[in-house]
């Protein structure tokens, strides 16, 4: 016990003693994310978590866009459901300066086990301050599917899709193919799409490895009247709030402490 209040002690020491770098949307093309994390488990039904996250451009210079650091505690409210609060401090470096931005989340979610295969579906909701331009407040469905493990330290592929629906950004005005203003409003609708390919592995009963790939799209629907992104300005001369499109490449390592008695 006391060996392992140490050793969580030590990596909270590290991971917040870290020099942080201080673009609300990464540039476009392909990410390198790693994710470092410990595990917690304080009770039965009570687990906390600490992340941090590194994503870097890999071209033209690799370098270092994003860092993440997450500071949550999940509940078990049975073997199925699961719900987590979280604190996400977000630092971003973008093209002419350094932007910081905090993220508070609430997160539900429910697993479903049929035979070998597992289904995880969850639902996210977001506030970020101060706002970003697309939105202030971010909701995010889920589903993740689990295939049968294999031998190999456990392995156990999974493919995921996620939909995001943006709400309260900063109003943008709407032009008729004239040019004439039609109205000055929030972008609020569903924006973004991710779909990833993944493999998790068990190497051991405290370490846990993910690899996996991600393709990141934003789009405009037909579900509401003048609530678009990526959209030309009066004079057609710029785009406001273009889309924001990239792959990643990621890997994310994992420790689990266990201080229950």
């Amino acid at each position: 016990m006391r060996k392992s209040f140490f050793l969580g002690a030590l990596f909270l020491f590290v991971l917040f003693s870290m020099q942080v770098v201080h673009a609300q949307d990464l540039p476009l093309g392909l990410k390198n994310y790693y994710n470092l994390g410990l595990d917690m488990r304080l009770s039965k039904r009570w687990t906390a978590r600490v992340k941090q996250l590194y994503g870097f451009d890999v071209r033209p210079d690799y370098q270092l866009r994003l860092l993440l650091n997450t500071l949550s505690v999940e509940y078990r409210l049975n073997r199925a459901m699961r719900v987590e609060l979280a604190y996400r401090p977000m630092y971003f470096r973008g093209n002419t300066r350094f932007l910081w931005y905090h993220r508070v989340s609430a997160r539900t979610s429910h697993t479903q086990r049929l035979g070998d295969f597992r289904w995880k579906n969850s639902i996210t909701a977001e506030w970020f301050f101060p706002q970003l331009a697309k939105y202030k407040y971010r909701f995010i469905w889920t589903s993740r599917f689990y295939l049968p493990s294999i031998n190999f330290w456990r392995a156990r592929p999974y493919l995921q899709g996620q939909l995001y629906y943006y709400l309260d950004g900063k109003p943008l005005k709407y032009y008729d193919a004239s040019g004439e203003w039609l109205v000055t409003q929030a972008p609020n609708d569903f924006h973004r799409a991710r779909f990833s390919l993944g493999m998790r592995f068990r190497p051991s009963r405290i370490l846990r490895l993910s690899l996996y790939y991600t393709l990141q799209k934003e789009f405009n629907t037909n579900f509401t009247k003048n609530r678009d992104i990526n959209v030309p300005n009066k004079s057609g001369s710029k785009i406001r709030y273009a889309f924001n499109d990239y792959s990643i490449i990621g890997a994310s390592l994992s420790f689990r402490l266990d201080f229950r008695k």
